[in-house]
């Protein structure tokens, strides 16, 4: 594994789930840990699969989607399904929560942190109930998109400007 300290503290965190749970800590479970840190940002398991099989680590599928699942009960990975879109994966982070600004155009997701809302969300009482952190989903279209349409639109309402000719 690329030891960096984070990298470490989330093997050894890993390793203290699976043994409290009684489960195998094998190579294809932390070489699958290992690809995830270097994705960064968000991911799905089918991007993960393709990385480990560039990489020529062959694992199944199936073992790639058992073992993202271990890591969210590990606390390890946060799991989102935006807008019906395949399980996107990023790493939990207890002590900031952000927004997820997602396109519901493209499906690109932009993460935003607010450290007002965070604040607030961190002195909001909720009964019984303790907040550790949070994750707001925002739909929209993003400016890429924005411009997209606005090309399009443009020529659909004056064709002669797509080919150049005035």
């Amino acid at each position: 594994m690329n030891s960096t300290g984070n990298d470490i503290a989330l093997r050894s965190r890993f390793e203290a789930y699976l043994a409290s749970k009684g489960m195998r800590k094998t190579q294809e479970r932390f070489v699958i840990l290992e690809a995830a840190c270097a994705m960064g940002g968000h991911f799905d398991a089918d991007t993960l699969h393709r990385r480990l099989e560039a990489d020529t680590y062959h694992v199944s599928l199936a073992t790639v989607y058992n073992t993202l699942e271990l890591l969210r009960r590990a606390g390890i990975l946060a799991c989102h399904t935006f807008k019906s879109r395949q399980s996107q994966y990023e790493f939990a982070d207890a002590d900031e929560g952000h927004m997820h600004l997602v396109c519901s155009q493209c499906g690109k997701v932009r993460e935003v942190p607010d450290a007002e809302l965070s604040h607030a969300i961190a002195q909001r009482r909720f009964g019984s109930f303790s907040a550790t952190s949070f994750s707001i989903e925002i739909f929209g279209i993003c400016a890429s998109c924005v411009r997209q349409n606005r090309k399009n639109k443009n020529n659909k309402t004056n064709p002669q400007n797509s080919n150049g000719k005035s």
